[in-house]
């Protein structure tokens, strides 16, 4: 660990820095916080939702601060080392343990100096193939190609940040990049360079929904929004994948689909036009994996598996497994990520159901008597059976 007598050694801060990305690698961290405190600096990584000091990582001399804060700066080759009252943001590209990384930057100032925050995003993960993210799920994959492949409408990724949004979106692209569409997308920052795609890069000098209005014009199939967050995007999106003859994408901020019809009615969204342009609308969380290495077979009692919903034919055929540790996995018993998917079809039924006044409950009644509806709850259950999660994780989804 640091000591303020290393202070010249420039080696010695590189060699802090890139241990604390790869062990924040290891712990499997979404963010890790380089904080600037009154007297010393700390370190805090996040994982699964909490936040948490880790070890030695508590008090970290307060004069080598801003060495810190140079090198990370230093590593993406982009962020200027002289501007230190003002927000930056960057990425650094970095092999760890063998495995590349893009590890995505925030800066900004704060009394006592520049805070940093760091979050990850596996490089590999462009890789994917929409049948990795539906876990091989036949009716998930079934579903979601045929909605992918309208020729118009708007199509919704939801969860919330760190959810697994940006990778369904960018697979789903990949998938529709074909020779025979157009594909073009707006964004404020681009995250991942997508082959066959224009990426349209929002300048300071031009607003969402102008840039929106710009690429629209002339020829194109598909075309990716960044987030709906206000009524202004959210109704220029809405009109192009109604009237337009395009198909959107986009994500939104919602708890689960059925939630999402009335997030646009929350923003000042008239219900007609909603009605005539969501078409599909897929949620994804992310849990932690077993590791398939070290996992072992679970007694878990009749009590304990029924209390979260399962028949006595599920408690019979379930592949029920808990965690271990090894070193594969760092001892941690799990390896890598499951996509715990929700998925949603918005009918000519269930629409006009949402126009006449009809409920969350309701809206969800149509949907399961039509066949075009997967829960949370009901993904978290196959996988379950399958292995994939312990009943930890499977309370989580089912229960919530």
């Amino acid at each position: 660990m640091l000591n303020a007598e290393i202070i010249d050694k420039d080696e010695e801060i590189v060699k802090f820095v890139n241990d604390l990305l790869e062990k924040a690698v290891k712990e499997g961290v979404s963010d890790v916080h380089i904080e600037p405190q009154a007297t010393n600096t700390r370190v805090r990584f996040r994982k699964d939702g909490k936040l948490y000091i880790p070890e030695g990582y508590d008090n970290i001399p307060k004069q080598l601060h801003d060495y810190i804060i140079a090198q990370v700066k230093i590593l993406t080759g982009t962020m200027n080392l002289d501007v230190k009252d003002q927000p930056q943001g960057g990425k650094i590209k970095k092999t760890i343990m063998d495995k590349e990384y893009v590890l995505r930057l925030l800066l900004y100032p704060t009394i006592h100096g520049e805070s940093i925050n760091i979050y990850k995003m596996d490089i590999n993960m462009q890789d994917i193939s929409i049948e990795d993210l539906c876990n091989n799920d036949d009716k998930l994959i079934e579903m979601f190609r045929r909605n992918i492949n309208r020729k118009e409408g708007l199509i919704l990724f939801t969860g919330p940040i760190g959810s697994g949004k940006s990778t369904f979106i960018n697979t789903t692209i990949k998938e529709l990049s074909g020779t025979d569409k157009k594909i073009r997308t707006v964004e404020p920052i681009v995250e991942t360079q997508l082959e066959n795609t224009d990426q349209f890069l929002l300048s300071d000098k031009l607003s969402m929904t102008g840039a929106l209005r710009q690429a629209c014009q002339g020829d194109v199939d598909v075309l990716y929004i960044g987030r709906m967050h206000n009524f202004e995007i959210a109704h220029i999106g809405l009109e192009i994948g109604s009237n337009d003859g395009y198909l959107v994408l986009s994500s939104m901020y919602t708890n689960n689909t059925p939630d999402t019809l009335f997030r646009f009615t929350d923003l000042g969204i008239k219900k007609d036009l909603t009605a005539s342009a969501l078409k599909f609308a897929i949620g994804i969380r992310l849990q932690e994996k077993l590791c398939p290495h070290c996992s072992e077979k679970a007694d878990y009692s009749e009590k304990e598996l029924k209390n979260i919903g399962l028949t006595d034919e599920d408690i019979k055929i379930g592949n029920f497994r808990k965690k271990v540790g090894c070193p594969k996995c760092y001892n941690k018993g799990y390896v890598g990520k499951v996509a715990i998917i929700e998925m949603l079809e918005y009918t000519p039924t269930i629409m006009k159901a949402f126009v006449n006044g009809a409920d969350r409950d309701e809206i969800e009644k149509i949907a399961r008597e039509e066949d075009v509806y997967r829960s949370f709850a009901e993904d978290t259950r196959v996988k379950f059976l399958n292995g994939d999660i312990d009943l930890v994780a499977a309370r989580i989804f089912v229960l919530s």
